[in-house]
């Protein structure tokens, strides 16, 4: 989600929030006998007999379409992003463009950590966070895996990749996980 995405959400629920308070101060005045004796009936003369008009079906119908197309802007607008995509490298000049793929590396990177005796699974995958380039490997480990040989093969991939990405300014994340261990059938 982008950062206008983000304020335009928060601005929009912060005004439809203080309707919301608004009517129901109102609401909570009418019942309690707080309004002067002249504001306790509202009558709207310009809505008796609208819905026997002839336009009415139309705007309706317009109304609903104008809901419906703003309804799917707003899915699409909130898509989650696929990644970072490819990255300009420094020391790029007029001559050419040197660039990297953040996507591909992400998932080369865990193929390797993957390649290890102490790793079962890994995967990759870039993406934004906060305003950083994130490449995070997610991997689990091996069933028969001690704890030192799987941090030790996350921390030599995370060396790897550092030196690998030099001059690109990005952070790694590698999460490990462990399969929960099997329990035991016990006869009843």
């Amino acid at each position: 989600m982008t950062r206008a995405n983000v304020v335009t959400d928060r601005v929009l629920v912060g005004l439809i929030g203080l309707a919301f308070m608004a009517l129901g101060s109102l609401a909570v005045a009418w019942q309690l006998d707080y309004l002067p004796e002249d504001r306790r009936t509202l009558v709207l003369a310009w809505a008796v007999g609208v819905d026997e008009q002839a336009w009415w079906a139309w705007a309706l119908g317009a109304g609903g379409v104008v809901a419906t197309v703003l309804g799917l802007w707003w899915l699409v607008a909130h898509r989650p992003r696929r990644g970072l995509g490819e990255v300009t490298l420094p020391g790029t000049n007029g001559a050419g463009a040197l660039r990297v793929d953040l996507d591909t590396f992400a998932s080369a990177a865990a193929s390797t950590l993957g390649t290890t005796p102490s790793i079962a699974t890994a995967r990759g995958r870039s993406l934004a966070d906060r305003g950083q380039r994130i490449i995070e490997i997610t991997a689990t480990a091996a069933d028969n895996a001690g704890l030192a040989d799987v941090v030790s093969a996350a921390t030599t991939q995370q060396a790897n990749i550092v030196e690998s990405a030099t001059g690109i300014p990005v952070v790694t994340r590698i999460a490990l996980h462990a399969k929960p261990p099997r329990r035991a059938r016990t006869e009843r």
